[in-house]
């Protein structure tokens, strides 16, 4: 397994530092439920649960909610998170099966507040996807308050298979709902048997319709994973989310720039 797991961490930084990157197409990983709320696919209703477990910090001024499409019938939304503020730029993580679609999105803050964002690209390695938003286009008071997720890759490095609490926060066009969703990460790495075969983060969390795209933070607040699908085997659902250390490395074969941000 631990020789698995490096290579795993090798290819993952072939595909951050590589300057080469094609960004037409989607992988095909069948037998996964996307969980991006899009008309063709069937709406549930969430198993919503009080968090029982204080926690640190609500980063909710890094939650954003997404959506595109031609008319109220042809349509896609999903979740977001802020990864990285420039001088100019704000820079959203979420999924690539959530965004591939469209080039030009409706943002919407945790108070409803609505700008438009671009498609910055999409990664063939993981489903991740950037999008970009002006920095200039939001409001002052949005603007002076909005902070990234706070990623501590050394402390998710420790997770192994603790089995430690998580939860999201639910996002939509009016805002941040109030609902916390609260579940356990199973494991950091667990085995995966479709698509490319990389290893995903397993959770268990009820998830709904819209919910791709959505941070996973643990009881500090700490970014630990971003939701990814469901997958049933024998009859039963499994839960998916993307690595930390693939979201970080994905965000930074998609931008392939300089940027001057530090992950403690």
């Amino acid at each position: 397994m631990e020789k698995d797991n490096k290579k795993y961490r090798c290819m993952l930084l072939v595909a951050a530092m590589s300057l080469v990157l094609s960004l037409s197409g989607c992988q095909n990983e069948e037998n996964i439920t996307e969980i991006s709320d899009q008309t063709e696919k069937t709406e549930q209703e969430s198993e919503l649960q009080q968090v029982q477990e204080p926690i640190e910090e609500l980063p909710e001024h890094a939650l954003v909610h997404l959506y595109a499409g031609l008319d109220d019938e042809h349509y896609t939304v999903g979740s977001g998170f802020i990864m990285e503020t420039t001088e100019h730029k704000i820079y959203i993580c979420t999924n690539r099966h959530v965004i591939q679609d469209y080039d030009v999105w409706e943002v919407y803050f945790w108070d409803g507040s609505k700008v438009t964002g671009t498609k910055v690209g999409i990664s063939e390695l993981y489903d991740v996807g950037v999008v970009e938003i002006n920095k200039v286009e939001v409001p002052d008071n949005i603007r002076e308050h909005i902070a990234p997720v706070t990623i501590q890759l050394d402390e998710w490095k420790k997770l192994d298979n603790e089995q430690p609490e998580v939860w999201t926060m639910k996002i939509d066009n009016m805002g941040l709902t109030g609902e916390l969703v609260e579940g356990k990460l199973i494991s950091p790495l667990a085995v995966f048997r479709w698509g490319n075969g990389y290893p995903q983060t397993e959770l268990d969390m009820e998830l709904a319709a819209g919910d791709s795209g959505s941070a996973i933070f643990d009881q500090n607040g700490s970014l630990v994973s971003m939701v990814y699908g469901t997958s049933h085997e024998e009859g039963k659902p499994k839960r998916w989310g993307i690595p930390l250390d693939a979201i970080v490395a994905c965000y930074k074969e998609i931008l392939l720039n300089n940027s001057k941000w530090n992950i403690e």
